[in-house]
Formats: C-alpha cells, sequence, structure tokens
C-alpha cells in the first residue's frame, strides 16, 4: 500500500487544477471509498481522459465509440442510435469514476518517483512527460476518433 499523496504532490502532478483535485482526493487518502462526480469528465469524456493523459482509459473509449459508429452504420434500420445511447452510458461511468481513476494515476506516478528516490528535477521531470495535461493529446484523440469514424462511415457505404 502506497503512502498518501502530499499537497505537494498533487500539485506537481495535477497543475493548475491542483486544489480541486486535493479536495476531491482527500477521503482517498485517508482510507476512504468516497470521492465525487466530475462534471468535466462527463461532459468531455475522452477529451478529458486524453487531457488528463490517462491514454489506455481514453483508448478504451474512443474504442467503444468507434463500436458504436460501426454498429450503427451495419444497421441502418435500427431507430435507436447505438454510439448515442451507449456514449451517455459511458459519460456517466466517466463522470462517477473520473476522480478515483486520475487518483490513481497520480499515486502511481508518485510511487514511481518515491521508488526511484530521484532527484527534484527527475522527479519533476517524470510529474510533467506524464501527469499534468495535454491539449495536444486530446486534439490527437478527437482527430483520429473523427477519422476513424469518417472511414468507417465511408467503407460501410
Amino acid at each position: 500500500m502506497s503512502l498518501p499523496l502530499t499537497k505537494e504532490e498533487v500539485t506537481a502532478v495535477a497543475g493548475r487544477n491542483a486544489d480541486y483535485y486535493w479536495t476531491r482526493w482527500t477521503p482517498l487518502n485517508q482510507g476512504q471509498n468516497w470521492t465525487s462526480f466530475n462534471w468535466a469528465a462527463f461532459f468531455l469524456t475522452g477529451l478529458w481522459l486524453a487531457y488528463r493523459k490517462m491514454y489506455k482509459l481514453a483508448l478504451i473509449f474512443y474504442v467503444i465509440l468507434i463500436l458504436g459508429v460501426l454498429a450503427d452504420h451495419l444497421n441502418p434500420d435500427r431507430k435507436e442510435s447505438f454510439g448515442s445511447t451507449f456514449g451517455w452510458i459511458i459519460a456517466l461511468i466517466c463522470g462517477a469514476g473520473a476522480n478515483r481513476w486520475y487518483w490513481s494515476h497520480a499515486t502511481e506516478l508518485v510511487d514511481e518517483a518515491r521508488a526511484q528516490n530521484s532527484s527534484d528535477v527527475q522527479t519533476n521531470d517524470l510529474f510533467s512527460r506524464n501527469g499534468g495535461t495535454s491539449v495536444l493529446s486530446a486534439v490527437i484523440f478527437l482527430v483520429m476518433f473523427f477519422a476513424l469514424s469518417f472511414a468507417i462511415v465511408s467503407w460501410v457505404r
């Protein structure tokens, strides 16, 4: 079991929204099984995951959406859009789980830095590469999603 995250570590990993995450993660750091709903993650699910550098979860999200686009176009007689319905369900799950997932991501980064017993410069480098935010990553994931969706729609027609 890892040690609880310190305020300084949360600031280093979460960046300018550190105060928000500090308040959301404090119960988790204290061993409680509680965190709050993340509205940004709900409304911007795939973008938020990539922006927060949780690439595995972002990839899973976009693969599910791509499968929804494929399902919708393979069965055009269907009245309800699979992708739309499934997208809302995933958004709810992401909004509910986002703060915990990000806390787990941050805890892994901090544990890695602690295990390496790195200097402050090396630790900050690790946090900037794997923590914090990336607008570019969010844009790349979104562009890839639209490109694949367009390819699927073109292929099915």
